[in-house]
């Protein structure tokens, strides 16, 4: 099995290299406010597999990744945030669309502040949902609930969380 080639493996060392500094620099052109790029990442990779075996089995799969990935930090006085952005696959050229998302997402923080403590309707960044979920997925994990090292073994089929959501394990969603 072949997979589509990677746009960042075909560049060289040193084009890489050109390139997380142009990402760099076009970070601090994009707003006088950042200061820095604590992560500014070209990465790529290629991976083989084979398996063989005594009965004919021979397959393979050969696959490229890349990704380029932009952290940018805004100063303002006192303030400082920073907003994050990645490209992966055939986006993973697109450098203006990485940093303008990374610059954007930190000048936005300017002038955000704490919310009073209640019940209140949430709206989340897929990316902040993204997070949340990450953060309690090992629990979901159904070699995790056999192992018993999961709060929710034990738990199938009863009602876990609030209505209104529900999370589905189909490996058959497109």
């Amino acid at each position: 099995v072949e997979f589509p080639a990677c746009p960042l493996c075909e560049l060289s060392i040193q084009e890489k290299i050109e390139l997380a500094k142009s990402m760099e620099q076009k970070a601090k052109a994009a707003d006088a406010r950042v200061f820095q790029t604590p992560h500014c990442v070209v990465s790529t990779g290629r991976m083989a597999r084979r398996l063989k075996n005594t009965c004919g089995l021979d397959a393979s799969v050969r696959e490229e990744s890349g990704a380029i990935a932009l952290q940018a930090a805004v100063r303002e006085d006192e303030e400082i945030h920073d907003g994050f952005a990645v490209r992966t696959g055939a986006a993973a050229l697109d450098v203006d669309g990485c940093v303008n998302e990374a610059v954007q997402k930190a000048v936005a923080c300017f002038g955000a502040a704490s919310v009073r403590s209640g019940k209140m309707p949430v709206l989340f960044d897929r990316e902040a949902a993204s997070d949340l979920l990450g953060a309690f997925s090992g629990m979901f994990c159904a070699d995790m609930a056999q192992k018993g090292l999961s709060p929710l073994a034990g738990k199938e089929g009863q009602k876990i969380a609030a209505d209104g959501g529900a999370i589905l394990d189909d490996p058959f969603y497109e």
